[in-house]
């Protein structure tokens, strides 16, 4: 089955990587820290802000359109051939041995208030509609990370009560096994014992699971790892 579900041929051999499952170890931060990385790191909200601003420049870029747009030039040429007989006559063209120049000021005004008025505020309304979604983006991902966060608190706690269930039902399975060899306890009492035991240990494997499912899905709220963020 494992095979199947991570796509390897058949006949391959898999070697897990640990005999059991083991709790991540990690020292969860306050809840604010990792609603800040969220609003750093998590893709849609980088979108949404790239988007705002290119938004808001588009509305500048409009807006500018009410304006003339001015234009400056100038042109500088400079001959010398020191061969080359100079011409001082103002009438006789000398490309070789010359210095002129000149400057040019253009002006363009595309004068149409209608359409640019009416192009301007279809930018505008495309602006404020992003501008609207920003606190729905924010408060969706704070209860994102909110949710994740005291799941991974949640499992965290059961599988330190079931460690400490275990740690308690083993130690009764074997005060009922050591009482069952001397004859003070029965042998039903040494059964029940170890079917507690058998009972809890599951359910803690099953709370080790979950725990640490609980950590990946505030990993993915956050848009960060968490496991390396542990002082």
């Amino acid at each position: 089955a494992l095979r199947f579900y991570m796509g390897l041929p058949n006949g391959t051999t898999v070697t897990l990587a640990a005999a059991r499952i083991e709790p991540e170890s990690v020292n969860l931060k306050p809840l604010e820290e990792y609603q800040a990385q969220a609003r750093q790191n998590r893709g849609e909200w980088r979108q949404l802000r790239s988007g705002l601003r290119a938004r808001q420049k588009l509305v500048e870029a409009k807006r500018s359109e009410f304006l003339p747009v001015l234009v400056a030039g100038g042109r500088v040429e400079y001959g010398y051939a020191p061969r080359i007989e100079h011409q001082s006559s103002l009438f006789a063209t000398d490309p070789f041995n010359d210095l002129r120049g000149g400057v040019g000021v253009g002006l363009k005004w595309d004068f149409q208030p209608g359409s640019t008025r009416g192009k301007l505020a279809q930018e505008e309304g495309e602006r404020r509609k992003l501008v609207e979604k920003e606190p729905f983006a924010r408060e969706g991902i704070q209860m994102q990370v909110t949710k994740a966060y005291e799941e991974a608190r949640e499992a965290q706690a059961n599988v330190d009560s079931y460690r400490r269930g275990m740690k308690a039902a083993k130690a009764w399975l074997g005060s009922m096994v050591l009482g069952h060899s001397v004859g003070t306890a029965q042998a039903s009492e040494a059964l029940e014992a170890y079917a507690a035991y058998a009972k809890v240990r599951k359910d803690y494997y099953e709370a080790v699971f979950q725990h640490n499912l609980a950590l990946a899905d505030l990993a993915k709220a956050v848009g960060a790892e968490v496991l390396s963020q542990n002082p």
